[in-house]
């Protein structure tokens, strides 16, 4: 029987979208920040809207209470109007700091709303049979540390600090007049006895630890805001630092490469040779033993400073994060070009040394020590050979015998032995190449 199995990677993606809150955002602008922070709690008030909506459902079915039927019905419109109302809010103007500011507040003033005037209802509009709350009810108060919880995604102390104060006296006034109700309890008939006799009930014990926890509680949320957007802050600060130091790698980086690769013109006998280049450094790295990939790589690289583009303009890339993939792209190419062009010069700098008789130890001894590696080496070498055999402005073309001879005797000192020698072991190869390649 076929599985059927859900994407994991859209289930991820549609989180993201829906709750991350760096989600697609720079960091480093402050108003893009608040507002996918609004998004963000603009989704979670929905959810919480249907939750709400779910559980009221529930109660009017289980309790049969008419009053839960008709806040069920109530809510369903309820629900969109103020998501809708939000959305609309929020999207107003996204890149203005004020209104994105002034929809966190209200964000912020509904999530207190919701969560009291649920408390409220489901303190003194639930009973049971006997006339009772139900043990449910004080499950509503959960609702506020909830709605806190959600406005530390702002990770706004300030937010925070602000709201605080507020919340506590209004939630102090519920427990006076919904949790205990001591607006009519016996020792409330006079302030005497009312400052007597509250201080020893169990209602005064019990608003008291209420209190404390819900203190407690949002010096908790406070600390963590404070450390977090410190945390945020600097990571903002790391981030404009790096994106400094991208720009102006950028402009080192082009300036560079103009004089580099601008600065060495390529003649059009050396583009018309680059296939035979890529032929001779095919059959040296196969006759060596080198891996597929390898040798793939050393064809590459053989001519890329023929056939290499380097394009480091990302202007039109707005992400940053893009804008850096494509500039270590760029440059990791460019880097190769400039060593392949190094490798080019090498080549030639041999040969004019020991043709116009300035190869001297120092000069033997700085020219092994660049790109001293084998595929190189292997590079350099075909690249010699051809241009032992082909016309320069400062020698004239040589044949095979007299090629293969100076590479033996005299430019062996640059090359690993074993690369000299199976070199010369298919030196009748690299001739039927090359003779090819002239016919």
């Amino acid at each position: 029987m076929p599985k059927f199995n859900l994407p994991k990677f859209k289930f991820k993606g549609l989180i993201s979208r829906l709750f991350a809150i760096e989600y697609e955002v720079d960091i480093t602008d402050d108003t893009a920040m608040l507002y996918r922070r609004n998004i963000v709690v603009k989704n979670i008030i929905f959810f919480s809207n249907l939750i709400y909506t779910f559980i009221f459902m529930i109660l009017s079915i289980s309790d049969k209470n008419s009053n839960n039927i008709v806040i069920t019905l109530v809510l369903f419109p309820v629900t969109f109007v103020v998501n809708h109302t939000l959305k609309k809010l929020i999207n107003g103007n996204e890149h203005d700091p004020v209104k994105q500011q002034i929809a966190s507040y209200f964000c912020v003033f509904y999530m207190f709303l919701t969560a009291i005037l649920l408390y409220i209802k489901m303190r003194m509009f639930t009973e049971n049979a006997s006339g009772e709350q139900p043990i449910y009810s004080d499950a509503a108060y959960v609702l506020i540390y909830y709605s806190l919880a959600v406005i530390s995604l702002y990770q706004s102390p300030k937010l925070i600090r602000n709201v605080a104060p507020y919340l506590i006296v209004i939630t102090t006034i519920l427990h006076f007049v919904t949790t205990h109700d001591i607006i009519h309890a016996d020792y409330a008939s006079s302030a005497l006895s009312f400052v007597k006799e509250f201080p020893r009930s169990d209602a005064f014990k019990d608003i008291l630890v209420r209190t404390i926890m819900l203190v407690a509680f949002t010096l908790v949320l406070y600390a963590l805001a404070y450390i977090t957007s410190k945390m945020q802050e600097q990571r903002k600060t790391e981030l404009m630092k790096r994106q400094e130091v991208q720009d102006d790698f950028t402009k080192v980086v082009v300036d560079m490469f103009d004089v580099t690769l601008h600065g060495n013109q390529i003649s059009e006998g050396e583009h018309q040779q680059g296939p035979l280049l890529e032929s001779m450094v095919v059959k040296l790295s196969s006759v060596l033993g080198l891996s597929p990939n390898e040798i793939n790589r050393n064809k590459e690289i053989s001519t890329i400073h023929l056939n290499g583009h380097v394009d480091l303009d990302v202007s039109s890339i707005s992400d940053k994060d893009a804008q850096f993939k494509k500039l270590r792209e760029q440059t990791s190419i460019g880097n190769e070009i400039a060593k392949r062009l190094e490798l080019r010069r090498k080549c030639e700098d041999v040969i004019r040394a020991h043709s116009e008789g300035w190869n001297t130890d120092a000069f033997i001894k700085k020219t092994r020590d660049i790109q001293n590696n084998r595929d190189s080496n292997i590079i350099l070498l075909c690249d010699l050979y051809i241009t032992l055999r082909s016309p320069r402005n400062y020698k004239r073309p040589y044949s095979h015998d007299v090629s293969m001879n100076l590479i033996q005797k005299e430019f062996s000192i640059y090359f690993d032995n074993d690369i000299i020698d199976r070199f010369s072991r298919f030196a009748n190869d690299f001739e039927e190449l090359y003779n090819s390649y002239g016919d």
